[in-house]
């Protein structure tokens, strides 16, 4: 072999193996446990929409129609410290119309001696809305294992497990100003933890399970108590929202999967359980009317559980700019809606869509 094809074929191994380590790709993460990596991170804006409605009942007799209706619309920003430890920080707007139909006067009955809805007037249609910035969550994650941080380790795998910490807000839908305004979401600061994990197998057509779990604990705060025109009942108040749980579980069936490209559409089948603890809130929030002794009272409603199954698409353009759209429809449990009034439902219907666009900054094709 001449001295000028060993140089040649010298620089043609060093290049490869150059170009191994920089271009090599790197497996892809699930859409619900991807990991950006050190000083590498996601921007994304995403927008859901939500319907709950239901009948409202007295001793068997339907006594009025809801429709609640919710727009929640976030900016989600996830920033990669060191490769196994990142930080997100969401920042929610919501707006919130609460519809109620075919009602009545509510009048003191004595011998259940508390408010009744049967035998009253019909009172026109009530609509309460509510709209503005809600509490910004903010959350460390760590991964103790992934098929991408840890390559190196043969990972089968993907485990996200954080803490969340959500801050108070003064503008909530429990609540209004003194012109009447309400604001959205449920106010209170709160802790939580969360967590998610994939397992991607690979074969003719791959699949990944996920199951993604958050937990949040709220914190009780004290507010003024006002009519829906803004009058004053009491000066202060202590409430404290409902602690939730959310749990989704599904699979993304991969209809395109390009490694190199880090590109992949998925069709993705899920269900979703959310558990709703009982919550101590001003009364007449849920109910069209009430009597006049409790409009400076806080009541307590009591637990909700909703389960919904739904279908989307998770579609990843190249390293960089993803798309999610997804829709769900169920039901959530009966629920007796003010403990002092023997008014409930005997469950809802729910349906909701949502859409995400998200931009992905990365240093590798991963």
């Amino acid at each position: 072999m001449t001295r000028f094809s060993s140089l040649s074929l010298m620089t043609s191994l060093i290049l490869t193996s150059v170009s191994g380590v920089i271009l090599a790709p790197t497996a892809n993460a699930g859409t619900f446990t991807d990991a950006p990596g050190a000083l590498q991170g996601d921007v994304a804006i995403n927008h859901g929409y939500q319907v709950r409605t239901d009948s409202m009942y007295q001793d068997g007799n339907v006594v009025g129609l809801r429709n609640h209706q919710r727009h929640n619309s976030q900016l989600r920003m996830k920033l990669g410290l060191i490769d196994i430890m990142s930080a997100d920080v969401i920042i929610p707007i919501g707006s919130e119309k609460l519809q109620f139909q075919n009602i009545y006067e509510m009048k003191y009955d004595p011998l259940s001696q508390t408010g009744s809805y049967l035998d009253t007037p019909a009172i026109d249609d009530i609509t309460r809305t509510g709209k503005g910035l809600e509490g910004i969550e903010l959350a460390l994650n760590f991964y103790p294992f992934h098929t991408k941080i840890y390559s190196n380790r043969g990972d089968a795998g993907n485990w996200q497990m954080g803490l969340v910490y959500r801050t108070k807000d003064n503008s909530n839908f429990y609540t209004v100003n003194a012109d009447g305004v309400r604001g959205s979401g449920v106010g209170a600061s709160g802790w939580g933890v969360q967590t998610a994990f994939s397992n991607k197998h690979t074969a003719k057509v791959s699949v990944e399970p996920y199951l993604v779990m958050k937990a949040i604990r709220s914190n009780s705060f004290d507010s003024e108590l006002r009519g829906d025109d803004g009058t004053l009942y009491a000066k202060s108040e202590t409430m404290t929202p409902a602690h939730t749980v959310d749990i989704r579980g599904g699979t993304e069936f991969y209809l395109l999967d390009d490694v190199a490209l880090a590109s992949y559409v998925t069709l993705d089948l899920f269900g979703e359980y959310r558990y709703q603890s009982f919550q101590a809130i001003p009364s007449g929030i849920y109910l069209p009317s009430i009597l006049e002794s409790t409009q400076d009272t806080i009541i307590t409603q009591t637990e909700l559980v909703s389960i919904q199954g739904g279908v989307g698409t998770n579609v990843q353009i190249n390293s960089l700019y993803g798309l999610r759209l997804s829709g769900q429809v169920g039901f959530a449990s009966p629920q007796r809606i003010e403990h002092i009034y023997e008014v409930s439902t005997q469950g809802s219907l729910q349906w909701g869509v949502f859409g995400e666009m998200r931009f992905r900054y990365r240093t590798t094709s991963s």
